[in-house]
């Protein structure tokens, strides 16, 4: 059985070879792990977010590049790029707010963590219509790659789940974590004590909301109501200056 936080620690580590610590927010896991839908020995991926200092800000900055740490993936790239990330509600970048593995560096452990419980559930709902466009095309892109590969089956099935309980008004905790996925998509291929779901019942719904994304948000946002975008922005905006001014000062390049 892995061990996730271990995995976590080895991908922070690994993190450290390539990058000045000081530069690290954090490694934050992503993928079935937080969603309930692994297999015992499922890769543990992870997204590392970097902090740039002047240098990186003003003359070279970084580019997302992709570590192999023991055959797993963590994916570095820089805390602006996974912002637009949120703006866009990508479901991969969404979870990183919601995760329980991660491994903060602890000099920003107060900025993380006052952002994340203040914002989270403002920044999982920037964008209703975003959000099915964006789970609703990742979930049919997936299955259509391999329809017989168990994982991409899975992967399709539990974004599904989560954009359901999205549109549904959930919140984005219980839209993406959720017990029991094998064995929901093992009764769906395979019929069995879920008789009214099939695989093409799940793409069938993921093509109709894709279809009708604005009216689902019309209807979402008269029902549940919306968050102030300009708010969101603008806190979005202040935590990154937040982490990039206590980076400089650390730096001692201010």
């Amino acid at each position: 059985m892995t061990n996730v936080q271990e995995r976590l620690d080895a991908h922070y580590k690994k993190a450290c070879e390539h990058y000045a610590e000081e530069n690290i927010l954090g490694v934050f896991l992503y993928g079935s792990w937080n969603y309930g839908s692994n297999l015992p020995d499922s890769d543990v991926d992870t997204k590392c977010i970097l902090v740039p200092d002047l240098y990186h800000l003003a003359i070279k900055p970084y580019e997302t590049k992709h570590l192999d740490v023991d055959g797993e993936v963590c994916e570095c790239m820089t805390i602006q790029h996974m912002v637009e990330n949120w703006k866009k509600q990508n479901i991969n970048f969404l979870e990183i707010l919601y995760t329980p593995y991660f491994r903060i560096n602890c000099k920003f452990y107060l900025e993380w963590e006052d952002f994340a419980t203040g914002w989270r559930e403002a920044v999982a709902h920037y964008d209703v219509k975003k959000a099915i466009l964006s789970m609703g095309n990742q979930a049919l892109h997936t299955y259509k790659q391999d329809p017989s590969d168990f994982k991409k089956q899975m992967n399709t099935y539990r974004i599904y789940l989560s954009l359901f309980n999205l549109i549904t008004g959930d919140d984005y905790w219980d839209c993406i974590h959720f017990e029991g996925t094998q064995q929901n998509i093992l009764q769906i291929i395979r019929h069995q004590g879920c008789p009214s779901m099939s695989m093409d019942d799940v793409l069938e719904w993921l093509h109709r909301w894709v279809d009708d994304a604005e009216g689902i948000a019309e209807r979402f946002y008269k029902k549940f109501g919306s968050y102030n975008k300009t708010a969101i922005d603008e806190a979005c905006n202040n935590f990154i200056l937040s982490l990039i001014k206590k980076q400089l000062i650390w730096s001692g390049d201010v």
